[in-house]
């Protein structure tokens, strides 16, 4: 009897257990988060990729490429330099409020490029600082700063008038001088005919005057300026002709290379201007001037040096 008793009080014992079970599952799920509800579909986020950052070397206005007809120049630009025969430097002709001026662009020949005679090399189409040329520019080439040229064609040379040629009065004196610059003593300085003094000068400013005599001393030609066409001296006349280089004579203006001409210092207008420049060069980086200026006694009253902007 007391067993089954004993039975009977454990069943009812698991049932209120079960029951308090069941109790608790649901006031879990009560209080418990509400299940997820199922979202609407959310479309791929799209990343665009960075435009290509311009080097710091690049000047910040170059013109980008019309987005119409792919290009940003088209006119006459100057050769200043030619790299290879798919590379050169020139500045192009344009007003002052536009982005290139002022400035040597680097010039890549594209693969197809308009050159007259069908060729596709600067330097087999002869083309030299100095020159002239009609160019189409295309687009920024941000990695070198370079832009992509299309079309190259040499502008003939300007014919308004003849050229002053040096006499051979002319050439005596530029052989003298450089006899001199080359050997500097009495003699050699004798063979120059200066003037009493003689002014220095660098591009069209007088700087300094010397005694004719004292130009036999090298470091009377130095002329100290920092910087000068972004050089930082010392700057010699003397030293220039001293130079063993192929050079030319030149009477009256000349062009800067290939920039227009420098006028001459403002009280020597009236004298007779005799340059002498290096010539085989290709690139203005190698180019100079030398002007004598000459009185009408045929006495060199003034020498002035320049160099090209680098």
């Amino acid at each position: 009897m007391w067993s089954i008793v004993r039975h009977e009080s454990e069943k009812r014992r698991a049932i209120v257990l079960g029951m308090k079970r069941v109790l608790a599952a649901l006031v879990l799920a009560a209080c418990g988060p509400a299940p997820a509800q199922p979202t609407a579909s959310v479309p791929p986020t799209i990343t665009f990729a960075a435009e290509p950052t311009r080097p710091p070397s690049c000047p910040s206005n170059y013109p980008d490429s019309d987005p119409v007809s792919d290009r940003v120049f088209i006119g006459t630009a100057t050769v200043v330099a030619v790299i290879d025969g798919t590379l050169m430097r020139a500045t192009v002709e344009v007003p002052l409020d536009h982005p290139f001026a002022g400035q040597t662009l680097l010039l890549h020949l594209h693969g197809s490029a308009r050159i007259p005679g069908g060729v596709r090399d600067l330097i087999a189409y002869g083309l030299r600082s100095g020159d002239r040329i009609d160019i189409d520019v295309w687009k920024l080439l941000p990695a070198d700063c370079s832009y992509i040229v299309t079309r190259v064609e040499k502008r003939p040379l300007a014919t308004a008038g003849p050229r002053e040629m040096p006499t051979a009065a002319d050439e005596r004196l530029v052989g003298a001088f450089a006899a001199f610059a080359r050997a500097p003593d009495a003699g050699t300085l004798a063979g120059v005919p200066f003037a009493e003094k003689v002014r220095l000068g660098l591009s069209d400013r007088i700087v300094t005057e010397r005694a004719s005599l004292d130009l036999v001393r090298p470091d009377a030609w130095v002329l100290q300026e920092v910087p000068f066409r972004g050089r930082v001296g010392p700057f010699s006349a003397r030293d220039l002709l001293a130079t063993n280089v192929p050079t030319t004579i030149s009477v009256g203006p000349h062009p800067h290379c290939a920039s227009p001409p420098v006028p001459p210092p403002a009280d020597l207008v009236g004298s007779r201007r005799v340059s002498v420049q290096p010539t085989g060069i290709d690139t203005c980086l190698l180019w100079w001037t030398v002007d004598l200026f000459v009185s009408p006694a045929g006495r060199i009253e003034a020498v002035t040096l320049d160099l090209w902007d680098p």
